[in-house]
């Protein structure tokens, strides 16, 4: 009987302290950092970090587990690691670090940063200890101010004599979303008590900002709190760059539009918004790339490979990264407005880190504010092989008069695996050059023939045999919205004219998808192409297509064995009945491969931004995905959802509406409780319907406290190192 009182006090001790640990961390808790465990390293720095101040390498011993960052610093200075991520308050934010010394005397900090949307500081939080040879864990927790838009971990390891150092591990930054309160009955008079500011975040006066609250060192090896509460201050007066130590420009001022009609749509920055003219990118946003969110420069979107930042810079802290393990061309590039014909520049520091590739700018100038349709004309800069930092600029060229946005892409053409590194980039407004300098041409132009097909009102159509756009597998129907502008084929010359035009990826029948899924291939050349030899597919997997020939500006559906279309649309069915593994609802990647094996058009969609990022949407179920311009150079700009499904014909759109800024990553959609984002990490969710819980106690039971406590941490450890190096 008392064995079994004694296993029964046993259970009940050790279930509370296993409730009190999981309370440590915020329910539904959501891991923002990436690369927390320091696991994988670029040229000059831990993955997805930037280092300031010294230097930063990779050891095994000492580590929590696996891969740790060691950092080594000069008498007197200090060396920093930083990460950004994009946040979504209300919410509360927990950020933790272990850190151990091999030499010397120094501490090691801990910060938490808060900024809005312009990069202002509103709040911080910061922790320090002097740790000792073992590791000791740095953490601290507060409230998100309201207006943040980012948070930003800072690690700042200083030196207190001699050279110091430390060892990092561990890191992490844990978003939990804060459920509004239950309604209460309202006070008939309002309580005359002044509200105050706690360490858990700003009171709920008018948003102050928070001056910097450092807690005291504690000893050696011991866990700090973060104890101190934040005052508050008066706002700055000028908004500071998180981490570069120039103040970012104002916004240029935008001439008035001239003319009748409605001022011209505004291109929708890719991500989170920044002035242009920040990082002296003249109509460039974030043009040093200085300014990094979840691991990539705002403001820049991509077209293949992997963007990234690295430490590794031309001036400043940290430049932009593209790799690419593929021959096809890649670029990130920024949409802006221009004036037609003016005079711009465009220039960067670019070079080769490594493989076998050229980089280059190009400026491609559109008849459409947003910088969709077909590209009047392009000018590209010399290209650069080197692999020492290289100027490369277009210099003074001039805008088509009819030019109303230019999109300006800083280029890679590898040959296989290639690292391009990009920095200083500028896009600017120029005199005229002197009349004995001026170019012959200003610019390759480029043919751009409009459509031929009628819209019906509300509609847009994309060019094919001329037909009527119809709804085939849904009802479009009219709107009494104004007929929005015309759309275009861009004619591809060469062998390989096919490309992607349309995509049914989440049907309206029930069960598997896949066997009712569909693409729609168009010829945007001006001969008929033989489908023999090539392949479609997704991420998982491609499909050789069978022999058929699709005529020039002729349309082909490539489908699942179950699809059903109208009598005389042009369908082809894939030998196992389905394309590549089955194309996933919420976002996929899908590449069009020409007989020679080359990829001549590649998308991605939803949630997957292998190609693009940004992404276009995911289509909803019984919609679809169509493109505006079929042979248009990729952009996701250029891809929508349509009215309804017009497989075999050309697509229609919904008459456009007003432009609304581009939701920032880990923004909510309205109604949804889910990140439009994917989140680095999975949420940890210690509320009900999990069995773990349970399994855990009753081992630990068995296995004795002292066992379970040293077990459980070093599953946790095994887990997330595991988990933040995915």
């Amino acid at each position: 009987m008392r064995r079994a009182a004694a296993f029964l006090l046993c259970v009940v001790v050790l279930g509370v302290a296993l409730a009190s640990l999981r309370q440590a961390e915020p329910a539904h808790a959501v891991e923002l950092l990436l690369n927390g465990g320091f696991e994988t390293f670029g040229a000059s720095a831990p993955t997805n970090w930037t280092v300031s101040g010294g230097s930063a390498t990779a050891t095994s011993s000492p580590s929590v587990s696996g891969q740790a960052v060691q950092v080594v610093v000069a008498p007197g200075a200090l060396v920093s690691l930083r990460q950004s991520a994009s946040i979504a308050p209300p919410a509360t934010y927990s950020a933790s670090v272990h850190a151990a010394k091999i030499g010397g005397t120094g501490t090691v900090s801990l910060t938490l940063r808060f900024l809005g949307s312009g990069f202002e500081p509103l709040d911080q939080i910061t922790t320090t200890l002097q740790p000792g040879a073992s590791f000791a864990l740095l953490s601290i927790r507060g409230d998100a101010p309201p207006g943040a838009v980012y948070a930003i971990v800072v690690l700042d390891v200083t030196s207190l004599s001699g050279t110091y150092t430390a060892v990092l591990d561990s890191a992490s930054l844990y978003e939990a979303p804060i459920d509004p309160p239950a309604p209460t009955e309202t006070p008939a008079t309002p309580p005359t008590a002044a509200p105050t500011a706690t360490a858990a975040g700003p009171a709920a006066t008018p948003t102050p900002t928070m001056a910097p609250a450092t807690s005291s060192p504690t000893a050696g090896g011991s866990t700090p709190g973060a104890t101190s509460t934040p005052t508050t201050a008066p706002a700055p007066a000028t908004p500071t760059n998180p981490v570069s130590t120039s103040t970012p420009k104002p916004p240029a001022p935008t001439a008035a539009p001239t003319g009748s009609g409605p001022p011209p749509k505004q291109p929708t920055p890719p991500g989170p918004v920044l002035p242009p003219g920040s990082g002296g990118g003249g109509l460039l946003a974030n043009g040093d790339f200085e300014v990094a969110a979840d691991g990539k420069p705002v403001g820049w979107a991509k077209f293949g490979g992997i963007l990234s930042v690295d430490s590794a810079a031309h001036a400043g802290a940290q430049a932009g990264v593209l790799l690419s393990d593929t021959d096809s061309t890649k670029w990130i590039y920024q949409v802006v407005n221009v004036r037609g014909g003016q005079w711009y520049a465009a220039s960067a520091f670019m070079h080769v880190a490594s493989g076998d590739g050229e980089v280059f700018v190009r400026v491609s100038w559109y008849l459409d504010a947003d910088g969709t349709g077909s590209a009047l004309a392009q000018d590209d800069s010399p290209a650069i092989a080197s692999t020492a930092w290289t100027p490369a600029s277009t210099g003074p060229v001039q805008a088509p008069p009819e030019a109303a946005s230019a999109r300006v892409r800083l280029m890679l053409r590898p040959s296989g695996t290639v690292l391009g590194v990009f920095d200083d980039a500028s896009f600017v407004e120029v005199s005229p050059p002197a009349p004995s300098d001026t170019p012959a041409a200003t610019g390759t132009a480029l043919p751009s023939p409009r459509a031929t097909a009628s819209p019906r009102p509300g509609e847009t159509a994309v060019p094919g045999d001329g037909s009527t756009p119809s709804a085939a597998g849904g009802s479009g129907g009219s709107t009494s919205a104004p007929a929005p502008p015309e759309f275009h084929v861009a004619p591809v010359t060469g062998p390989n004219t096919l490309r992607l035009s349309e995509v049914m990826s989440d049907p309206e029948e029930p069960g598997r998808d896949s066997a009712y899924e569909w693409i729609e291939l168009v010829n945007a050349g001006d001969q008929p192409v033989d489908l023999a030899g090539w392949r479609l597919g997704d991420a998982k997997e491609t499909d050789a297509l069978p022999a058929a020939t699709v005529p020039a500006r002729g349309f082909v559906v490539v489908a699942g064995k179950s699809a059903t279309f109208a009598p005389g649309v042009p369908v082809v069915r894939v030998a196992d009945g389905e394309i590549g593994g089955g194309l996933n609802n919420e976002g996929e990647v899908l590449r069009l491969l020409a007989p020679d094996g080359s990829e001549v058009d590649a998308i991605s969609f939803g949630n997957d931004k292998t190609i693009f990022d940004p992404a276009p949407p995911a289509p909803p179920a019984g919609k679809t995905l169509g493109v505006l311009v079929a042979g248009a150079e990729p952009a996701a700009e250029n891809w929508r959802v349509t009215i309804a499904p017009s497989p075999g014909e050309p697509n229609v759109f919904p008459a456009p509406a007003a432009r609304t800024p581009t939701p920032r990553s880990g923004a909510k959609d309205a109604g949804s409780s889910t990140p439009m984002a994917a989140r680095a990490s999975a949420p940890i969710d210690p509320g009900g319907g999990s069995s773990t819980p349970w399994v855990i106690l009753v081992v630990s039971a068995m296995a004795g406290t002292a066992a379970a406590t040293f077990g459980g941490q070093r599953a946790w450890q095994w887990w997330k190192k595991r988990h933040d190096g995915s």
